[in-house]
C-alpha cells in the first residue's frame, strides 16, 4: 500500500503587533514540508488579511510606519543558518527577496524615514567563516544595514574583540574551559543583543547584555568616539549614579523605567548590590569602589573606571550630577532627598525641538537599615 503523506504540523509560533495590524508566524513541520506560514491580521477583529507562505522559519518582522510594507527575515539550515530577507506588499499581496545573508536574525528593524532596514546577526562556528568573508573582518557580532534603495551593497557594523584578544577568542568556545569561559565574558561585553537607529536615521546605537553602548555612524558604518559621552544604558546609569549619592547606611532602593515592573536592588552581607523582580534575581552583583564600578560573573570580577563609562571629566561629583550626555541625547538627573528622577530627551529636529524618549527614577527608604542587610539567595 502506499505510504500516507503526513500532515504537517505547527511548531513554534512569533507574532509582532503594529498599529493596526499584527503578523503572526506559525512553523510548519513535516515529512513532506518545512518552512513557515505568515498572517497579517488586523488587529482590532483578528481577520485575516494576508497569509504567506516562505520555506524557512520566520522569526523577525518589521512593518514600515504606514504597514503597507512587511519586512521578514527567515531562517534555513541545520549547522549552518542563511537568512533571507523579504517584503511584502500589504495592498497587492506581492512578495519580493530584498537580501540574504549568513546566519540568524534576533531583531529586524526599519530606520524612523523608511530608507533602511537593519538586522541583528545571531551566528556560531559554522556561519562564522561565511560572516568573515562577507565583512572581510573577524567578528563576533554583526549588525547588517541595507539601504533600501540599493540593498545590493549593505553596511556591515561589526563588533570584534581587541587585537591581541581575537587568537584566543576565534575558536568560538571549542578549547579548553578558560578559552570557554572568557568567549562568553568577551560576547556579554561585545556582541549587541539590541539596537535602535537614531531620530534621523543616521546613526544605530546598540547595547550589549552589561549594558554597553556603541554608537555607529551609517554614513561609513564606523563606531562613534566620543569620550564627553556615556557608553552605558539607562539602566546602568541609574544604578551608579544612585550608588554615588545614597546614604552609606541605606541597604536597598527601588528602581522604575517607563513604566515598567518595579525593581529592587539590595546590598548582600558581602558589600555587593543585587537586582531582582519578584523575589528573584536579575543580572549580575554590582557595587561601586572607590572610582570603580564593578560587576561580578560567578568568581570574577570585572572592574572599570565609571567617570570613563558615563563619558565624564576626572573630578566629576556624582552626587551633584545635573545631566550626562548619551548617544541618544541627553540624560536629565534630579536629586531629591530620597530619591533621584532620570528622564533621556533627544532632539527630533533642527530647530533645536526635544522629546522625552525614556524615563524613570530611584527611590530608598531613607532610614538606617544596616542591619537588615541580607544574604545573597544564590549562595
Amino acid at each position: 500500500p502506499q505510504e500516507e503523506k503526513k500532515q504537517p504540523r505547527s511548531g513554534k509560533s512569533v507574532t509582532k503587533t503594529g498599529g493596526k495590524l499584527r503578523v503572526q508566524s506559525k512553523r510548519e513541520t513535516g515529512k513532506w514540508q518545512y518552512g513557515s506560514v505568515i498572517e497579517v491580521r488586523s488587529d482590532a477583529d483578528v481577520r485575516l488579511l494576508h497569509s504567506f507562505r516562505v520555506p524557512g522559519v520566520a522569526n523577525a518582522f518589521s512593518f514600515t510606519p504606514d504597514e503597507k510594507t512587511l519586512y521578514s527575515a527567515e531562517v534555513t539550515g541545520n549547522l549552518g543558518h542563511a537568512t533571507t530577507i523579504r517584503a511584502f506588499d500589504m495592498g497587492t499581496g506581492e512578495q519580493r527577496i530584498i537580501a540574504s545573508c549568513p546566519g540568524k536574525v534576533r531583531q529586524l528593524t526599519l530606520s524612523p524615514d523608511g530608507s533602511r532596514l537593519a538586522a541583528n546577526m545571531e551566528f556560531g562556528p559554522f556561519e562564522f567563516g561565511a560572516v568573515a568573508k562577507q565583512t572581510e573582518v573577524l567578528c563576533l557580532g554583526l549588525i547588517n544595514v541595507w539601504n533600501l534603495d540599493e540593498p545590493r551593497k549593505p553596511k556591515f557594523l561589526t563588533f570584534s574583540p581587541p587585537d591581541e584578544e581575537t587568537a584566543d577568542l576565534m575558536n568560538f568556545g571549542l578549547g579548553p574551559e578558560p578559552q570557554q569561559n572568557k568567549l562568553i565574558e568577551a560576547i556579554r561585553r561585545i556582541v549587541p543583543v539590541k539596537f535602535r537607529f537614531s531620530p534621523d536615521s543616521e546613526l544605530v546605537i546598540s547595547e550589549t547584555s552589561e549594558g554597553f553602548i556603541t554608537v555607529h555612524e551609517l554614513k561609513n558604518g564606523t563606531p562613534q568616539s566620543n569620550p564627553n559621552t556615556s557608553s552605558v544604558n539607562m539602566l546602568t546609569t541609574m544604578k551608579i549614579v544612585t550608588l554615588s549619592a545614597i546614604p552609606q547606611d541605606e541597604t536597598q532602593f527601588s528602581i522604575e523605567l517607563d513604566d515598567s515592573e518595579v525593581l529592587l536592588a539590595r546590598r548582600q552581607v558581602d558589600g555587593w548590590w543585587r537586582v531582582a523582580r519578584d523575589g528573584k534575581n536579575k543580572g549580575q552583583p554590582f557595587k561601586v569602589e572607590g572610582g570603580s564600578y564593578l560587576t561580578k560573573e560567578g568568581e570574577t570580577e570585572r572592574k572599570v573606571a565609571l567617570l570613563t563609562l558615563l563619558g565624564l571629566d576626572a573630578g566629576t561629583d556624582l552626587s551633584a550630577l545635573e545631566s550626562i550626555k548619551h548617544p541618544l541625547g541627553l540624560i536629565e538627573i534630579e536629586t531629591e532627598i530620597s530619591g533621584i528622577n532620570f528622564k533621556l530627551t533627544t532632539l527630533v529636529n533642527k530647530a533645536g525641538e526635544t522629546k522625552t524618549i525614556r524615563q524613570g527614577g530611584v527611590e530608598w527608604n531613607g532610614q538606617d537599615q544596616t542591619e537588615n542587610a541580607v544574604k545573597d539567595p544564590d549562595e
